[in-house]
């Protein structure tokens, strides 16, 4: 599938209008949406814009302004976290970045917090962010959690319309969220965690695959190949023998796919010795 350039989309005069309103603004179903509330301790709001104008340039996922700020108290962090599943209950986004910013003697970082609509295990929880000061930047570590985050949440959501829908036609569903993910998937801003990265390419080949295999389309299923290739340099025999045996099946399976709608047997060939 041919991956174009992320355009905005035609909902964004919605959110504003919203915004205008201090409404909540409500995301499309069906893409990767991260929601960034206000920051306590944020003069003028500098450092809420910082990170908006950042993520606006991060292809693969849309961001959404949320003009409320999470209650953070010291002393009651659980019911923090609950005003910020409160928060993304209410616009239906992915994920929420909220917290406030830290100034001493004319430096300043942010405390982030990171909640998502899922349960996300091995996700990280917050951190403490200092802006690039020669360039006004978000540090790598900033992205990097970013893309860790976005990747167990892409696993999550692409699994449940492929594995948690066992036969039910889901082609017209996984098609924008495949070409949202493609661009999640290869960004190169910082150095992903590899292992994430995997998990991320596992879950596009699969949804590939089936997307190849409902719409009777050639092009996904050998994309989904290619990704099942990439994953094994990963999940090699020796260090994951259940990840990389479940890959190498799938690959034999999408081999199989593809050849039986191909003249000459070289293709099923390459499912078998898969």
């Amino acid at each position: 599938m041919e991956v174009g350039r992320h355009r905005k989309a035609p909902w964004s005069r919605t959110v504003h209008r919203a915004l205008q309103t201090q409404c909540n603004p409500v995301v499309p179903p069906g893409r990767l949406t991260i929601g960034v509330a206000r920051l306590g301790n944020d003069k003028d709001r500098e450092h809420e814009k910082l990170l908006l104008d950042e993520l606006q340039h991060f292809e693969g996922v849309e961001t959404v302004p949320i003009p409320r700020a999470v209650d953070l108290e010291e002393e009651d962090k659980k019911k923090a976290e609950e005003g910020a599943r409160g928060l993304l209950k209410d616009t239906g986004a992915d994920a929420l970045i909220w917290g406030s910013v830290i100034s001493l003697s004319g430096k300043s970082a942010m405390r982030l917090y990171w909640t998502t609509a899922r349960d996300m295990p091995g996700a990280k929880a917050s951190e403490r962010y200092q802006p690039q000061t020669e360039t006004i930047a978000l540090p790598d570590a900033f992205w990097s959690d970013l893309k860790q985050i976005l990747g167990l949440l892409t696993q999550t959501r692409l699994a449940a319309l492929t594995i948690d829908q066992p036969g039910n036609f889901v082609a017209d569903k996984l098609a924008p969220l495949i070409t949202q993910v493609a661009h999640c998937s290869r960004v190169k801003k910082v150095p992903g965690n590899q292992k994430t990265l995997a998990g991320v390419q596992f879950s596009l080949a699969t949804a590939l695959q089936t997307y190849g295999e409902q719409s009777g389309a050639n092009d996904p299923l050998a994309e989904s190949i290619e990704l099942y290739r990439k994953v094994l340099d990963e999940w090699t025999r020796e260090r994951v023998p259940l990840e990389w045996a479940a890959t190498q099946n799938n690959l034999g399976n999408t081999l199989q796919i593809l050849g039986e709608r191909e003249s000459g047997t070289e293709t099923l060939t390459k499912s078998v010795d898969a």
